[in-house]
Order: C-alpha cells, then structure tokens, then sequence
C-alpha cells in the first residue's frame, strides 16, 4: 500500500496538472468550451502543414481564463497576412495574473500588459507599434525576446533602455538603436544578441553581466568593453570571423564557460588559462 500511494499522487498531481494546461498545435481545432476551463497555461498555434485545421482565434471569452499565467498564440506568418481575424482581443488586458507572453501577433494590447515579467514578440513588417507605444508599461519584466523580419534600419523601441527589473534580454536581428537600448539597462544579467552585421557593442553599463551571448554575428573581433566585465562567468562567440582574443581576457577571472568554435582563430592567448 505504502508503495502504491506515492504513484497515486503522482498521477493525480499529473492529471490535475493537466486539467491547468491547454496545447493546441497548428493540426488541432479549437474546443468549443475552452473559456471554460480553468486554466493557467494557455499554447494555440496556427500555421501550415500536413493538416487541415480551422484557424483558432482568440476572442473576448478570453477574459473568463482569470487564473491565466502564460499565453502562447503562434500564428504562421503567411497565414497572418491572409488572415486579418487573427489578433489579440481587448479582453485579454483583463488578465491579472498573465505574468508570460509568447506571440508574433502584435497589437496594442500586449503592451498595456502591466503584470508581464516575461514577454516573447517576433515581428515581420508590423514595426510601427514600437514607435508609438514601446515598453514603457512594462516595468515588471524580467525577461524579454524580440525578434525581427524587416525592419527599417533606424528602428527604435520605445522604452528599452529603461526597464526597471529586467533581467535577461534576448535580440534577434536588431538594429544599431535597440542594441544601445538595450545595453542601457545596468541590472541586465544575461543577454544574447544574433544575426547581425558591422554592429558595435559598448558594455560598459553592463556591469551585472554574468551571460554574453554573441553567436551569428560575423564578429572580427571581440568587442573591447567585455573584458571590463568582472562578473561574466558565460561568453559565446560562435559562428564569427574572429582571428585573436586579446591578452586582457585574463581579466575575466570568474569566466568558466568560453566558446569560440566555427571562427577563424589562429590561437588563443595564454592568459587565458589564469580564467577559473
């Protein structure tokens, strides 16, 4: 009996579990009774496949999910531009307790979102939004990954620079400005940018920093103002065209983790070795 019990409250913490959580992937059709579940976790992609399925929106039923923690709504990006019906509802600003937040549907609701402490945007052409609203409202996050299509070169995001609580930034082909935006914030402990060209980075406000991420950016160099940084434990470099790395990498003393692999090194300094 003893060693049945353990086994009993694993399946009911799993079913229980369960009950919290809706997944619907692009083949899955929307259950006509899903606002009436009391979820906490809420996944709907839509998009193109082996399947034929209706798209899923999401309308104002959305309010009645009041225990609702994390959304996840992915629509492909073709289907997007055909599909004007797809968007986020007024409603969900009802959502108190929506702390997560994981789209490529942009409207102004997302960013009125004030209990978000992590947020997830990709965006295709639909860049405007960041000009005339940005993230200003959003001073509980702790996490943010924006992600860019085609943008013009000049492309700011209102707000970046000063968001109280952030953590953790994660920039995917960004512009020259939302990279010194971005690098404003001195609470910043981990940050991953990618899929950039000829850009500099100045981490010199960074002092928090114990995670560079700089993989996929066609680097010939490291960026100076990293060695400087004496709390970096983690620094990626992958998939550049670096040659050498500077004697003064000897500095990061509390570096444990180094990547350089997929670069054009011809040898690393010596130095490197006094890194724990």
């Amino acid at each position: 009996m003893y060693r049945i019990l353990p086994i009993i409250l694993l399946l009911l913490s799993f079913i229980s579990h369960a009950q919290t959580e809706l997944v619907l992937d692009i083949c899955d059709a929307m259950p006509s009774d899903w606002y009436k579940k009391d979820l906490t976790k809420l996944v709907v992609k839509n998009g193109q496949g082996y399947c034929v399925s209706p798209t899923k929106i999401l309308d104002k039923r959305i309010a009645k999910l009041s225990n609702l923690q994390e959304l996840v709504y992915w629509n492909d990006i073709y289907q997007m531009d055909s599909n004007s019906n797809v968007t986020l509802p007024e409603e969900i600003c009802k959502l108190k307790k929506l702390e997560k937040l994981s789209t490529n549907v942009i409207s102004d609701q997302v960013f009125k979102l004030k209990e978000l402490k992590q947020l997830s945007l990709s965006f295709g052409n639909n860049t405007d939004i960041l000009h005339e609203l940005g993230l200003g409202e959003l001073t509980k996050l702790e996490k943010l990954s924006l992600s860019f299509g085609n943008h013009p070169s000049d492309l700011e995001v209102k707000g970046l620079a000063n968001l109280p609580g952030i953590q953790e930034i994660e920039l995917r082909n960004p512009t020259q400005a939302i990279i010194d935006a971005a690098l404003q914030n001195s609470n910043l402990t981990a940050i991953t940018i990618s899929q950039t060209e000829g850009m500099s980075f100045d981490f010199s406000k960074c002092v928090n920093l114990k995670s560079i991420n700089l993989d996929f950016n066609k680097l010939s160099f490291v960026p100076a103002s990293i060695y400087n940084l004496k709390n970096l434990e983690i620094l990626s470099l992958t998939y550049n065209v670096i040659s050498n790395v500077d004697p003064a990498i000897a500095q990061l003393s509390r570096l444990t983790n180094f990547s350089m692999y997929h670069n054009t090194l011809v040898s690393l300094p010596e130095e490197l070795a006094n890194c724990t």
